[in-house]
């Protein structure tokens, strides 16, 4: 199955403004066919494009929930074989410790709930949801909901935030979340999978354990965005219906562990006394510099008065000549 069958559940309330802009056209149809005295082209225009859009809004939603009761199946029988804890929905979970500060959140910053979080010895599966909305003149409304995958688990120690925005995986969707110039280039082509984003002033810290062995394993799993921060290591992605593709996720967050248990070990953060270094990093390396609106804001005041300046200097131009 497709997994983008479990990654976007679009509201009523979006569905019933696509299907008004198909009625307000079909009236329009029909009372031009009534006018032209060709009343069947009207009910043809009913029959061929209204109602089957009509179908259509009703079988995707219905085929989601299907689809998504399905998956949920599949972790409870999981759990149940292996002998893990699943926390399945129906409950109100608070965000596990592993997504507390994640920059998952910076794109799922609305309506964020948990909905089902599987916990294994050596990895945990987390399935969330956060919604989309539309701004209109009057106001906004929920358009969409989105469903995500996290997988997660534990490195050896806490290292430099990194992270690796993929360029399959919807593609740079986290290129407007974080501060440009912690974007770095990595060697042969790695460049290809990934735009890789470093911690201010840590980027020979990040490439110390950023080998071309972890570069590999990162590429094996270059359908997710990836991340390290704190002592975790998190992989993002759509929710997968069936429990293979769930395991395969698995085996590819355990492959990049592999490499950074070797790595991220010998790593020592020299701005640090004593036995600190060998275990932690300084604030400035726990978390990515982060774009915010206001920054955007003052940018657009200050092109806005540099145009008025302009402008004032060609009238005065204009006016003394």
């Amino acid at each position: 199955m497709n997994p983008r069958w479990l990654e976007h559940k679009y509201t009523l309330t979006d569905d019933l403004n696509y299907l008004l802009v198909a009625v307000v056209v079909g009236v329009i149809f029909i009372s031009l066919s009534l006018a032209n005295g060709v009343p069947l082209a009207g009910l043809l225009f009913a029959l061929l494009i209204i109602v089957p859009l009509a179908g259509y809004y009703i079988w995707r939603a219905l085929a989601f929930d299907r689809h998504f009761l399905q998956h949920q199946a599949v972790l409870a029988e999981l759990a149940t074989a292996e002998g893990w804890e699943l926390q399945a929905d129906g409950q109100d979970y608070l965000l596990p410790p592993e997504l507390r500060g994640s920059s998952l959140l910076l794109v799922a910053d609305r309506d964020v709930k948990l909905l089902n979080y599987l916990k294994t010895p050596r990895w945990n599966y987390i399935d969330l949801s956060y919604s989309i909305y539309t701004q209109t003149k009057n106001g906004e409304y929920k358009s969409q909901i989105v469903y995500y995958s996290v997988l997660v688990t534990k490195l050896p120690r806490v290292l430099p935030n990194v992270f690796f925005d993929s360029k399959t995986e919807d593609g740079r969707k986290y290129k407007s979340k974080f501060v440009a110039d912690q974007l770095h280039g990595l060697e042969g082509d790695f460049d290809e999978y990934f735009d890789t984003y470093f911690a201010e002033d840590y980027t020979i810290d990040s490439m110390s354990f950023v080998t071309p062995d972890v570069m590999l394993a990162l590429e094996d799993a270059c359908d997710y965005d990836i991340e390290i921060t704190g002592d975790r290591l998190l992989l993002y992605g759509p929710v997968y219906l069936d429990a293979a593709s769930i395991q395969d996720g698995a085996d590819k967050l355990l492959a990049i562990l592999k490499t950074l248990q070797v790595t991220g070990k010998a790593y020592r953060d020299n701005r640090l006394p004593g036995a600190a270094a060998a275990q932690t990093v300084t604030p400035l390396g726990m978390q990515l510099k982060r774009k915010r609106a206001s920054q955007w804001a003052s940018l657009a005041v200050l092109i806005g008065y540099g145009l008025f300046v302009i402008i004032r200097m060609i009238i005065a131009h204009r006016y003394h000549h």
